[in-house]
């Protein structure tokens, strides 16, 4: 059995509930940004289901998945589309990686605004049971030390002309209307702040350290961490994380905002690197700690820890993956796939 079988199984399947399973059975779900890190696993998430849970053909969930390159929620004919209607809705469209953003940076902020606007209308015309929309731990910016572990109700601070705005600031947007539609129109929607999730799926080519990290293994080559290497993150494995995402869409939890991290304890960059290069037993020579490269923002925050209390008394559920394990898991299939295909997770973004 892969690694993302297994973690479908004994991760996310083994902790919901028949009665949750079954809230799918014979429905139909939109996903945005398909081949995307998330989208992905919410693709193989409904796959498995129907190869696995629901027998018939008319049980079976019937799932339209999309990116850009298949259709573009920020085009006006979306509302048009011959498509759905939809019981669930994951929009999990964006561009999220520093590297591409600061490349396109209306782009980034025009999915976050128009293509959330389109989603979420469509949604309300078709009367969806529920919709998911993903936020960032971006939104807090650089918290001080008396909001580390962050909760959901610190406000942030970011910058409205920062190398990061056209991300941070839109996933802020998202945030707004979510709560604009939620009050006026009763949209059942749930929002997502992701803390530094990594594992299966990521695309090798996006620029951030985690995927930057495998590759460099895998090819036995230089890893570049950026600025001191100092800074400091939490990091959770992504079958954690989709399996308390999937419970914050069958949920009653409308308009609510839900960190979505680990309770480990923080490690910094340089940490990071050099403990998954002991564990999977690669030339730690290879480790460089170097200014941020002209493509990569610089103002990046000093500390990230998620305060995930909210979402456990919600769900019942933290993430369990050891860092330990789930970077010989993630570092598995990427030793797989990329060794066989050289595939770059998700292709090039327009």
């Amino acid at each position: 059995m892969n690694v993302i079988k297994s973690d479908l199984k004994n991760i996310i399947c083994s902790s919901l509930s028949t009665r949750e399973i079954n809230r799918f059975k014979g429905k139909s779900i939109f996903i945005s940004g398909a081949s995307g890190f998330l989208g992905r696993w919410f693709s193989a998430l409904f796959e498995h289901l129907n190869d696995s849970a629901f027998v018939s053909s008319a049980d079976k969930c019937r799932v339209y998945a999309v990116d850009v390159e298949d259709l573009d929620i920020t085009n006006n004919n979306f509302q048009d589309m011959d498509i759905g209607p939809f019981d669930f809705y994951i929009n999990s469209a964006g561009i999220a990686s520093p590297k591409w953003y600061k490349k396109q940076p209306f782009k980034t902020i025009d999915v976050s605004y128009t293509g959330t606007v389109n989603v979420f209308e469509r949604a309300l015309r078709e009367n969806a049971e529920s919709v998911l929309v993903f936020s960032s731990s971006e939104v807090y910016g650089d918290p001080p030390a008396e909001h580390i572990p962050t909760p959901e109700t610190y406000t942030g601070q970011i910058p409205t002309m920062g190398s990061r705005s056209c991300y941070d600031v839109g996933k802020l947007v998202i945030e707004t209307l979510s709560d604009i539609f939620h009050q006026q129109h009763n949209l059942p929607v749930k929002i997502i702040r992701p803390f530094n999730l990594y594992g299966p799926y990521m695309r090798l080519d996006d620029g951030r350290m985690m995927a930057n990290l495998c590759k460099s293994v895998v090819e036995n080559d230089i890893m570049s961490v950026y600025g001191t290497g100092n800074q400091t993150r939490t990091y959770c494995y992504v079958a954690d994380a989709i399996l308390l995402m999937i419970k914050a869409l069958l949920s009653d939890e409308n308009g609510e905002i839900f960190n979505v991290g680990s309770n480990y304890d923080e490690m910094s960059a340089l940490e990071v690197c050099e403990t998954s290069y002991d564990i999977l037993g690669a030339n730690k020579d290879n480790l460089r700690v170097i200014e941020h490269p002209s493509f990569y923002p610089k103002d990046e925050p000093n500390r990230r820890k998620a305060d995930i209390s909210k979402v456990i008394k919600a769900f019942g559920h933290e993430p369990k993956t050891p860092f330990t394990e789930g970077i010989k898991r993630t570092y598995q299939y990427v030793e797989e796939v990329y060794s066989n295909s050289r595939e770059n997770f998700g292709g090039e973004i327009r």
